[in-house]
């Protein structure tokens, strides 16, 4: 059984399904969000012109099995966004670092140096510097993990927008998998280091 009622905003009538009663649903006419009765209007057995409150020049009564069904009301998908949003903090994070490397670097010669004075160099900075480890943690472990998290839940919703939430899952996706690999052989290497 449906529910038959006429818009609030532009007078034509709508037929939607018993399960959107009472809910907010889109005029297929209008495409104004109106609220659907639980019940169907008691004056539509009557023609649509003689029923309708505010009647619009040039109304032909409508047949409501020729009538478009209405829409649900869709919201907009806040875990797309907030999976972008953490996406470009992520990025942002990673541009910091980059600036921080040059910095450290600025007027030393890499060439001259062997890796554990370089990691010593770095480590000594990043010693004097509590709140950018803070940051770098936040922003390669934390901020990544939420983005691909919440843009799995995104896409799970069905909700437009849909690219936020592919955009994050790709580029924070490939960036976990990159650190990923990248502890992977890093522990391989001081397995090998430590085995005589």
């Amino acid at each position: 059984m449906a529910i038959q009622f006429f818009c609030v905003a532009c007078g034509q009538p709508i037929e939607v399904d018993d399960e959107l009663a009472n809910q907010a649903v889109t005029c297929p006419y209008c495409r104004k969000v109106v609220t659907a009765p639980a019940v169907t209007d008691s004056t539509i057995g009557r023609r649509p012109a003689d029923a309708r409150t505010a009647s619009l020049p040039g109304d032909v009564p409508t047949d409501f099995a020729s009538a478009p069904p209405a829409l649900p009301a869709t919201g907009t998908n806040v875990l797309s966004w907030v999976a972008l949003v953490c996406t470009s903090a992520t990025l942002v994070t990673l541009a910091v670092i980059a600036g921080f490397m040059v910095s450290v670097f600025r007027g030393v010669d890499p060439s001259t140096m062997s890796p554990e004075e370089m990691n010593k160099l770095m480590q000594d900075a990043l010693m004097a510097r509590p709140g950018l480890q803070v940051l770098i943690m936040a922003g390669l472990c934390g901020l990544p993990l939420v983005s691909v998290i919440c843009g799995v839940i995104a896409l799970i919703r069905r909700t437009p927008p849909k690219w936020p939430a592919i955009v994050s899952l790709c580029v924070s996706g490939g960036m976990l998998l990159c650190m990923c690999s990248a502890t992977l052989m890093q522990a391989a290497q001081m397995a090998g280091q430590a085995a005589p």
